[in-house]
């Protein structure tokens, strides 16, 4: 994870952009680099926040919101 000059938050781990996105961040955009793809959510600081509740095991997701954004992230992946 890293922030850009658009203060984006950046990831390219799978379970983490589906938290984000099933906590309701906004995916920008996406891009690959090799056989990488880096997925770019608005709002740092809240995407940033989210992910700290969720490696303090503190973040309630519903769990149908998160099986969703996991077949959203597997679509991005592998439509190439």
């Amino acid at each position: 994870m890293k922030m850009d000059t658009n203060l984006t938050y950046q990831t390219s781990d799978f379970y983490e952009t589906a938290v984000l996105y099933s906590a309701g961040m906004k995916l920008v955009n996406t891009s690959h680099s090799g056989q990488r793809i880096n997925f770019y959510f608005n709002d740092f600081n809240n995407c940033e926040s989210v992910i700290k509740k969720y490696f303090a095991h503190e973040l309630k997701i519903d769990a149908m919101d998160l099986i969703d954004a996991i077949k959203t992230v597997k679509t991005l992946i592998f439509r190439r």
